[in-house]
């Protein structure tokens, strides 16, 4: 473009040339003539050289320095040279080149900082996007499901072999609210998911999260309890009814007999 640029200036600056030495023919003499379009022609080279130095090469440098950012390599600046207003529109371009720069860093340290809450949690959490499948998990939550495996792709039904959390996850994406289950896996594992939406700054829900609680122990030991109060109720309650039963006959008289 920069090249373009310079070419038809100087073709424009030459057809001017030809003009005025068609018209200044009449008025002047060969001599004169020539040393006229040697003076316009080598104007013309001084412009054309100008140009190229002052607003040329900072375009191309520009343009450049674009391309570079568009790829991704916001670390590169431009030099400040050139005309005012290429000075100024390398600046910007520089201004905003940090400001992005900084922008990326802050959302990478957002991300680390994330990935190392998740891990740092006890219970097991996925991220699922609009679609229902997993786009992001944590170790507890491979730990919890029993697997190794690498989930990212896949939807709970896939995961669980089982509906509910699939069911709430779409419940959760058409807009209802957080939802709590229990689910009890092939392995006889009691698991408990609450799935909450996520929702960008517009208020619209874009993904969901589910956190998932191994209750298989609690469940056990509850069934443990009930059994041993159904246990000790039973073996207090023979005794009793005897106990019951030689107070009813005292009291019926035969205290008295003989």
């Amino acid at each position: 473009m920069a090249l373009r640029l310079q070419s038809r200036l100087i073709l424009w600056n030459l057809l001017l040339i030809l003009v005025i030495a068609f018209i200044a023919e009449f008025f002047l003499s060969p001599s004169q003539l020539a040393f006229m379009i040697l003076v316009a022609i080598s104007l013309t080279g001084i412009l054309s050289y100008s140009v190229h130095v002052l607003i040329l090469t900072p375009l191309r440098r520009i343009s450049m320095v674009s391309r570079k950012l568009a790829a991704g390599n916001l670390e590169h600046r431009l030099p400040i040279a050139g005309d005012e207003e290429i000075a100024a529109l390398g600046t910007s371009l520089n201004t905003m080149a940090q400001v992005l720069a900084a922008r990326m860093q802050a959302l990478s340290d957002g991300k680390y900082q994330l990935e190392l809450i998740l891990e740092a949690m006890g219970q097991g959490v996925m991220v699922l996007n609009g679609d229902g499948r997993i786009t992001l998990t944590n170790t507890a939550l491979l730990k919890v499901l029993g697997s190794e495996r690498d989930l990212a792709g896949k939807t709970p039904l896939e995961v669980l072999r089982r509906p509910e959390l699939e069911d709430g996850v779409k419940a959760v994406l058409a807009g209802q609210p957080i939802q709590t289950l229990e689910i009890i896996t092939g392995q006889n594992r009691v698991l408990q998911a609450n799935v909450a939406p996520v929702m960008n700054g517009a208020g619209v829900v874009t993904s969901a999260v589910a956190v998932l609680n191994d209750l298989t122990e609690i469940r056990r030991a509850e069934r443990m309890r009930r059994d041993f109060v159904a246990n000790v109720s039973h073996e207090f309650k023979t005794p009793l009814t005897s106990i019951r039963g030689y107070t009813e006959t005292l009291l019926s008289g035969a205290k008295d007999d003989p």
